[in-house]
């Protein structure tokens, strides 16, 4: 009785295993990429929700976008949405909750410990508009279903990718073959877009659009 396998018979064995494994890979990236995808909207949700939950503690004010400009502030005295939340969002949880799941943050930076591990920003032109209020009131949003909150965007270590509010240039739809996760001003309402030719239009940036 013959003991083993031959070489033919051995390398036969290989090359179905290689096909195989070939076959399956382009669905288990299709599955990565949408366990990414759907963790990142979970986790804009609870950002989402945290601010909702921040303004009904506030007299209806969303946490502002940023620190103040100037002065002595820090952590413990700033109203940016980034230092109020994460007591909303379970403490050291809070350090996943403010990033796409594939999101790689770059090395720390001094002085800009603030800025990072975040993927997520907040909608600057919500408050960082000259003339504009720091916290943008519930009560003024027309339509909250469609006004962008929070948007999934582009943090380096240096320029705009430092910053915790988004404009348009620091969209990306790098993280999710051409789509972009956002979050809307009722805290609940995914705003999923395509990439399209110009941000500003793609989704709704001024809380005074009627």
């Amino acid at each position: 009785m013959r003991q083993g396998f031959t070489l033919i018979e051995l390398l036969i064995v290989i090359t179905a295993v290689a096909t195989l494994a070939s076959l399956m890979m382009p669905a288990v990236q299709m599955v990565r990429r949408l366990a990414i995808a759907t963790t990142c909207a979970s986790n804009l949700r609870q950002v989402g929700l945290s601010c909702v939950a921040y303004a009904n503690d506030w007299d209806g004010q969303y946490p502002a976008a940023s620190r103040p400009y100037g002065g002595n502030v820090s952590a413990a005295n700033s109203d940016a949405w980034y230092d109020r939340l994460p007591d909303y969002l379970d403490g050291p949880a809070a350090v996943r909750a403010m990033r796409c799941a594939g999101y790689r943050p770059p090395a720390p930076v001094p002085g800009f410990a603030h800025a990072a591990p975040k993927s997520f920003k907040l909608n600057g032109p919500l408050v960082d508009l000259p003339g504009q209020p720091r916290h943008l009131l519930v009560q003024s949003v027309p339509k909250p279903t469609e006004l962008l909150l929070l948007v999934d965007g582009v943090c380096g270590v240096k320029g705009m990718g430092q910053w915790s509010h988004a404009v348009p240039s620091c969209v990306t739809d790098t993280r999710h073959r051409g789509r972009v996760n956002g979050l809307a001003a009722d805290g609940a309402t995914l705003l999923r877009r395509a990439a399209p030719a110009d941000w500003p239009t793609a989704f709704v940036w001024d809380s005074t659009t009627p």
